[in-house]
C-alpha cells in the first residue's frame, strides 16, 4: 500500500477522543540556506494517531505518536518527539519554496502559520567612473548582485579617513523575484585634490539575514598644484648690476605635475631650463646678467596645468644696486678766498646711483665728517689755504665692489694773516742771570717779508727784526713780549698777526677721583689723582662725610701722584670722600689745599634704622588699634616685601612710605631717607591677632627678615642683670640692670634701698626706660654700711609683681691725719692737690680699662663698651598664661616719658654684659 493511502486510512480511523493543536516556529522568519524548526504541541492525543506537518497542504513530515518517532519525511525535513505533548519538525536548509503556509494537524484539529523566507544580499557592485578632476562631481552606483528580501541597507564610506558619505537610500530595481528585488544606491561626491587615492566603499547589509557584503573603488583624481610658483635664488643677497645670477622657479604638487614652465626676466637673453626635482616638483632655472631694469620690471614665472583650470603665475622684482657717476667739485665764490670769510664746495654727480649715493669729502686725502653733497666752509682759517679738496660718491655698490669714485682735486687759495710762532714756545721759564734768546717766525698768505717783524715789550720798548735777545735776564725783565708780523694781501689790504711770550706760572695740582659703586662684602677702592707743578704733592687723609655730616678720617696709601684706600665694602662706607692735596702753590682762588669729592655708593641688603630691632616683642591691650612697623634704610631701593603671620601671607592693610631715618655710621648718628613698612591689624583681638609676625624686605642685593611677637599688654617683665658695680665710693653705689619687655606701655624703673637689717624701704628715684642697659648712681649713703637695694618695673598701667634685690657695701672713710702747725702754706696746698691728681688718675685708668664712661644722675645712659660681671641674685619671674601680672603700686610716682622699647629674646644674667659707670670727681 502507498504511503499516502496508508496515511489517509490512518486519518480516517475513528478515535475515542480529540486534542487541541498549537504550532510555533523557532523565529518569526527564516533565512535562506539556514536551518529552521517548528514545534507542535497537542493535548489529549491518542497514541494510535499520527501527527502531520504540512506545507501549503502538502504533507512534508509525519510523527507516530505511539512510537514517538518519525513516521515519514520528505528529504531535507526531520520530525520527531520532544517533551511530553511537544513534537518538532526541523528544516535542515531553508529554500525559497519554504516561504509558504505551514500547518500542524492531529486528527481533525490543526493550526497553521505563514513562514516568510529572507535572503541576500550576496554581494554588491560599484559602477561609475572613478577618474575625475578635482572639484568636479563624481557619481558612483552601488547595486546588489542578487535579489534581496527584505530591503537591505546600502552605506557609502570613505575607508581612507573613516568618514561616512551621504548617498541615496536603497531603492529596488526591476521586477520582484521570489519576493525579493535588486537594490541600488547612488553617491554623488564633489571631489577635492586631497581625496586622490582615497578608497570609497559601498557596504550592503541586512538586519534580517545578518549578511554583510562590500566592494570598494580607488579614486583617481587629477588636480593642479595647490600653491603658486615660487621664485628663489636671491632671497638674502642684494643684487648688483653686472652680477650673473641664477633664478629658479619651482612648481610643486598637482597630479600630474606641470609639464611646461615659462620663466622670463628683463634683458635675460637665455631661455629657461626645466628639470625634475622629485616626483611632484618641476624647477626652471634662468641665468642672466643683472641690470638696473630689474628694479622696476618683473621676472615672470608661469605654468599651465593639464586640467586647464588655472594659470599659475608668480613674479618678482628686486632692488638692483648700481654705482653713481662722479662729476667735479664746484667752488663758490671763485678763488682766492680770505680768512674769516665763507665759501662752499659742491660735489656734482650726473647719476646718484642706487642706493642713492652718500658723499665723502677729503681734505688733503683725510676724510672729514661732512657727508652732504655741499660742504660749506665758514670762518675760513689759515689752515684752509693750499689744501687739496675732493669728493667721493659711494653707495652699497661701491662699498661692496671696493670701487672708489673720486672727483679731481681742487686746491684752495685762502689769504690769511700772519700766524706767528715763537721759539722757544710762548711760555718759558727763565732763571735770573741767564740769557734769553727768542726767535719769531710767521706763516701767512701772501708770505711776511723780513721787514714785517717787530717786537714790543709791555713797558713800551720796541725792537725791530724777528730776533729778541737779552744777554742777562733779571727780575725787571719779567713780563710779556709780543712779536707782530705784517703783510700786504692785494685787494684785501694789510693783514697782521702777533704772538706773546710770558714767564711760566707754576700751578696748583688738579685733583680728580673715581666715583665708586660696589656691593657690600666686595672689595672696593677709593682713589684720587693729583697733577701739578711742581709735581711733589702732599695728600691728606680722606674726609668721610654722609650727607654733609663728618664721619671719620680715612688714611690711604700714596703712590706717586695717586692716593687710594682699599677696603671690604660695608654699607657704612657710603658717602662722600674728600681728597685734599697741595704742592705749596695756590690755585686761582688762593687755595693751598685742592679738594676733589669722591662719591662712594655701597649697595647693600636692607638695613634696620637706629632704634629698630630685628626681633622684638610688642604688647597691646585688647581692642586697641595695632599697627606693626619696621623702618629700613634700603639702597638700592627695595624690590619686594612680605608680611607673614606664621605661614599665612598678609597682603592687605600693608603700606610702605618713604620717611627720614637715622643710621649709625661708624658711631655717628646721621639722617637719611628710608622706608617705613607698616601692617595695620586694627582692633587687637588676643585670640586672633596674638602671635609671631615676620616682615621680609628684599632688594637686588639680599633680603632682611625681622619678627615681631604680638602679645596682650600687661605688666612689664622684671628687669634682669641687676648688679652692683665695682666702683663703689664711701657714699655712693653704682647699680646697673637690663630692661626687658615693657608690657606694651612706656615703663619706668623704681630703685629703693634700706640698711641691712632694716624693715623700711627708702624710695630713691624713678628712671625712665631708655631701651638699653641702664647704669645709675645711688648716693647720699653712709660710709662702711651694708645696704640692700631692690628694683622693679612699672608701666603706665601695670606694675611688675616681683622685685629683684642685691646687697652692696660702701667704702670706709680714710683715716684723718692732722697737719702740723708749722707746715708751710705751700706744703698744705700742694700735697692735697697731688694726692687728688694721683687718685683721679688711678681711678680713671681702672675704669677706662673696664669700659667705663661718665654719666650724670639724671637717668642718662652712659655709652661704653661692656665688661663681664659676676652674677647677682635676682627675683624669679611670675607669669599667668604667658602674660606678666602685677598689682599697680607707687601711683604717687611720676609716670615715665614715652619710650618705644620692646624685647623679644631674654638673656640670662650669667651670660650678659653690663656698662660700668665712672666716678665723677
Amino acid at each position: 500500500m502507498m504511503l499516502s493511502q496508508l496515511l489517509s486510512a490512518l486519518l480516517l480511523m475513528p478515535f475515542a477522543s480529540c486534542s487541541d493543536v498549537t504550532l510555533n516556529g523557532s523565529s518569526e522568519y527564516a533565512v535562506l540556506a539556514k536551518p529552521f524548526q517548528f514545534t507542535c504541541t497537542t493535548t489529549n492525543s491518542s497514541l494510535a494517531n499520527l501527527l502531520i506537518f504540512k506545507r501549503n497542504n502538502d504533507i512534508v513530515c509525519t510523527v507516530s505518536l505511539k512510537r514517538c518517532e518519525q513516521f515519514s519525511a520528505t528529504p531535507g525535513y526531520i520530525c520527531g518527539c520532544g517533551s511530553s505533548g511537544d513534537y518538532y519538525m526541523t528544516i535542515t536548509m531553508i529554500r525559497l519554496w519554504d516561504n509558504a503556509s505551514w500547518a500542524c494537524q492531529h486528527k481533525e484539529k490543526s493550526e497553521s502559520l505563514l513562514l516568510p523566507v529572507y535572503f541576500g544580499p550576496v554581494g554588491v557592485n560599484i559602477s561609475g567612473n572613478n577618474q575625475v578632476i578635482a572639484t568636479d562631481d563624481l557619481t558612483l552606483i552601488c547595486t546588489t548582485t542578487s535579489y534581496v528580501s527584505p530591503t537591505p541597507v546600502l552605506t557609502w564610506r570613505n575607508s581612507t579617513d573613516g568618514s561616512v558619505l551621504s548617498g541615496s537610500s536603497s531603492v529596488p530595481v526591476g521586477p520582484a523575484h521570489d519576493g525579493g528585488y535588486v537594490y541600488r544606491s547612488t553617491l554623488i561626491l564633489t571631489t577635492q585634490w586631497y581625496q586622490d587615492n582615497n578608497t570609497i566603499t559601498c557596504e550592503g547589509s541586512s538586519i534580517k539575514t545578518q549578511d554583510n557584503v562590500s566592494e570598494s573603488v580607488l579614486l583617481d583624481i587629477t588636480y593642479p598644484p595647490q600653491n603658486r610658483p615660487s621664485i628663489y635664488g636671491i632671497e638674502n643677497t642684494p643684487l648688483y648690476e653686472g652680477d650673473t645670477i641664477t633664478l629658479m622657479c619651482r612648481v610643486t604638487g598637482g597630479r600630474p605635475v606641470v609639464s611646461k614652465i615659462i620663466f622670463t626676466c628683463p634683458e635675460a637673453s637665455q631661455n629657461s631650463t626645466t628639470t625634475n626635482n622629485g616626483s611632484d616638483t618641476r624647477v626652471t632655472s634662468l641665468t642672466f646678467s643683472v641690470t638696473r631694469k630689474l628694479t622696476s620690471e618683473h621676472c615672470l614665472c608661469s605654468a599651465e596645468h593639464s586640467t586647464g583650470k588655472c594659470l599659475l603665475t608668480a613674479n618678482i622684482t628686486k632692488d638692483v644696486y648700481y654705482p653713481p657717476i662722479i662729476g667735479t667739485v664746484s667752488v663758490f665764490p671763485t678763488l682766492p678766498w680770505v680768512e674769516g670769510g665763507n665759501g662752499s664746495l659742491t660735489c656734482v654727480l650726473s647719476d646718484v646711483g642706487n642706493p642713492e649715493a652718500t658723499y665723502i669729502w677729503y681734505r688733503n686725502n683725510i676724510t672729514i665728517l661732512n657727508t652732504n653733497q655741499i660742504w660749506p666752509l665758514s670762518a675760513l682759517k689759515d689752515s684752509d689755504n693750499s689744501i687739496d679738496v675732493k669728493c667721493q660718491a659711494e653707495n652699497q655698490f661701491t662699498i661692496d665692489k671696493h670701487l672708489s669714485l673720486e672727483s679731481p682735486p681742487v686746491t684752495l687759495n685762502v689769504f690769511f694773516s700772519p700766524q706767528v710762532e715763537i721759539s722757544p714756545p710762548v711760555r718759558v721759564t727763565v732763571i735770573e742771570g741767564t740769557p734769553l734768546s727768542v726767535n719769531c717766525t710767521s706763516t701767512s698768505n701772501p708770505p711776511t717779508p723780513p721787514t714785517g717783524y717787530q717786537w714790543a715789550f709791555e713797558s713800551g720798548i720796541e725792537f725791530n727784526g724777528s730776533l729778541l735777545f737779552i744777554s742777562n735776564v733779571d727780575r725787571s725783565d719779567h713780563g710779556e713780549y709780543t712779536c707782530n708780523a705784517t703783510t700786504q694781501a692785494g685787494s684785501f689790504g694789510t693783514m697782521s698777526g702777533s704772538e706773546t711770550i710770558d714767564v711760566i706760572v707754576n700751578y696748583a695740582p688738579d685733583v680728580s677721583g673715581n666715583n665708586v659703586t660696589q656691593n657690600e662684602t666686595k672689595r672696593a677702592t677709593v682713589r684720587c689723582q693729583a697733577d701739578g707743578r711742581p709735581g711733589n704733592v702732599t695728600f691728606s687723609p680722606f674726609v668721610h662725610t654722609w650727607r654733609g655730616q663728618f664721619i671719620r678720617n680715612v688714611t690711604g696709601t700714596k703712590t706717586g701722584g695717586q692716593y687710594e684706600k682699599r677696603f671690604t665694602s660695608r654699607f657704612e662706607d657710603s658717602g662722600l670722600y674728600a681728597c685734599e692735596v697741595t704742592n705749596g702753590i695756590a690755585d686761582i682762588r688762593g687755595e693751598i689745599q685742592q679738594v676733589a669729592n669722591i662719591s662712594v655708593q655701597i649697595n647693600a641688603s636692607p638695613k634696620l634704622a637706629v632704634g629698630m630691632r630685628r626681633d622684638e616683642r610688642f604688647g597691646k591691650e585688647v581692642g586697641d588699634s595695632v599697627t606693626l612697623f619696621r623702618t629700613f634704610y634700603i639702597q638700592p631701593r627695595y624690590t619686594n616685601y612680605s608680611w607673614l603671620k606664621g605661614e599665612q601671607r598678609l597682603s592687605s592693610r600693608t603700606h610702605v612710605v618713604e620717611t627720614p631715618v637715622q643710621l649709625d655710621i661708624y658711631g655717628v648718628i646721621v639722617e637719611d631717607m628710608g622706608f617705613n613698612f607698616t601692617l595695620n591689624i586694627g582692633g587687637f583681638d588676643s585670640k586672633l591677632d596674638t602671635g609671631r609676625y615676620a616682615l621680609t624686605v628684599c632688594n637686588v642685593i639680599n633680603c632682611q627678615a625681622t619678627t615681631i611677637v604680638l602679645v596682650a599688654a600687661g605688666a612689664p617683665d622684671q628687669p634682669t642683670q641687676f648688679r652692683s658695680l665695682e666702683n663703689v665710693s664711701t657714699n655712693a653705689v653704682w647699680l646697673s640692670w637690663q630692661p626687658r619687655f615693657n608690657g606694651g606701655f612706656p615703663q619706668q624703673f623704681v630703685v629703693e634701698f634700706r640698711k641691712w637689717g632694716s624693715q623700711a624701704w627708702t624710695y630713691f628715684n624713678t628712671y625712665s626706660d631708655t631701651g638699653a642697659k641702664q647704669v645709675v648712681k645711688v648716693d647720699n649713703l653712709h660710709p662702711g654700711e651694708t645696704y640692700e637695694f631692690q628694683l622693679h618695673a612699672m608701666n603706665t598701667k601695670y606694675e611688675s609683681e616681683d622685685r629683684v634685690s642685691l646687697k652692696a657695701k660702701t667704702l670706709m672713710d680714710a683715716p684723718n691725719h692732722e697737719t702740723p702747725a708749722d707746715r708751710t702754706l705751700i706744703v698744705g696746698v700742694v700735697v692735697p692737690v697731688l694726692l687728688l691728681a694721683i687718685i683721679t688718675g688711678v681711678i680713671t685708668a681702672v675704669l677706662w680699662k673696664k669700659g667705663c664712661t661718665c654719666v650724670n644722675t639724671e637717668n642718662e645712659h652712659m655709652p661704653s663698651e661692656s665688661v663681664q660681671s659676676e652674677d647677682t641674685e635676682s627675683t624669679p619671674f611670675i607669669y599667668i598664661d604667658d602674660i606678666p601680672v602685677a598689682t599697680p603700686k607707687y601711683s604717687h610716682l611720676q609716670r615715665p616719658i614715652t619710650v618705644s622699647y620692646t624685647e623679644l629674646e631674654i638673656t640670662s644674667p650669667d651670660s650678659s654684659e653690663y656698662v660700668a659707670p665712672c666716678i665723677l670727681i
